[in-house]
């Protein structure tokens, strides 16, 4: 067994929940601080960290490019778009603005959710070690 491909299907599974979540926070960390596009970096940087340390998720990304470059651009799109749309200042702008941030969120765990399978990772060869011990 190659010690380098294991996971866990817990891993598998919280991974939407966890991309989501951090894109969620980070969009919308830009309305409650000073320092808004300094923190909407560095959000960025937190994600695209968590899903280089995930090594089952960072292969399947880096095995098919269009993935890769789907989840970089929607998280992108997800962290900077709701911020540029309540700097149009009016209360319409203000209100999309807020509504794109869940929007986003969402969206992007859906994609994890899709491109993120056990089956892909058995399929490459990956094993899964839930419940064993050491």
């Amino acid at each position: 067994m190659n010690e380098n491909r294991k996971y866990r299907s817990f891993q598998v599974h919280v991974a939407p929940g966890v991309y989501g979540g951090f894109t969620l926070i980070g969009a919308f960390i830009y309305f409650l601080s000073e320092h808004q596009w300094l923190l909407t970096i560095a959000a960025w940087l937190l994600i695209a960290g968590i899903s280089y340390i995930d090594r089952p998720f960072k292969f399947i990304l880096l095995k098919n490019k269009m993935k890769l470059v789907s989840f970089l651009s929607l998280v992108s799109a997800s962290l900077i778009v709701p911020p540029i749309v309540f700097l149009f200042g009016e209360a319409l702008g203000e209100f999309i603005g807020m509504m794109l941030v869940p929007v986003g969120g969402l969206l992007t765990g859906a994609l994890v959710y899709f491109i993120y399978q056990e089956d892909i990772l058995k399929r490459e060869g990956w094993t899964n070690i839930s419940g064993r011990w050491g």
